[in-house]
């Protein structure tokens, strides 16, 4: 329904660069990813509520559930999902979010959808380069290059080359924005 009026939107007010969001965008067909496709849809999937909720989808949806935030699908068909958190329904942190889109576990440890999983660089590019792009901001934010926004963080460890479960783990040392450092954490400095 709503891919039927993004479309009739874009037939009776045509927008070049169009990039209408769908928040959630939790369990999408084969053929709804390729309207997506075609009409530029951004998906903003949650992929930490498989984390929170993942084992009631299973009981609940079946087989279904292996297609709840379809990443990889959403990845193969070249439409750049922005993943987000919906907090506080879900914790905001985005570690839980990229633990979950590359791990596709819920907190039992259950693999919900193997097949949808990302890898951990494709799943912080969502977080960052694609989050950035679905709200227009890729020349200002998304990524570390000179002009943008400092908008950085420094974690306790390197999360690539860390093993995947220490993503839980991981502590932010301190907080940027717009280049003003905003948090420290309090083993290391005082809070800004």
């Amino acid at each position: 329904m709503l891919l039927n009026t993004i479309e009739k939107a874009q037939q009776l007010h045509p927008r070049e660069e169009a990039r209408h969001r769908i928040e959630h965008a939790g369990v999408a067909a084969p053929d709804l990813i390729e309207r997506m496709k075609s009409l530029n849809v951004i998906p903003t999937p949650n992929p930490a509520f498989l984390y929170d909720y993942g084992d009631g989808y299973v009981k609940n949806y079946g087989v279904r559930a292996n297609y709840i935030y379809p990443l990889n699908t959403y990845q193969n068909a070249g439409i750049p999902a922005a993943i987000a958190s919906d907090s506080p329904v879900t914790d905001f942190d985005p570690l839980r979010g990229i633990y979950t889109a590359v791990t596709r576990k819920s907190s039992s440890g259950e693999v919900i959808g193997e097949e949808n999983r990302v890898s951990l660089l494709e799943a912080i590019r969502m977080y960052t380069l694609n989050g950035a792009y679905a709200s227009f901001e890729e020349n200002i934010k998304g990524s570390i290059e000179p002009g943008k926004l400092a908008d950085l963080i420094l974690l306790d460890r390197s999360i690539v080359q860390a093993g995947i479960d220490e993503l839980l783990e991981a502590e932010v040392e301190w907080t940027m924005i717009d280049g003003e450092m905003v948090y420290t954490n309090s083993k290391i400095g005082t809070r800004v």
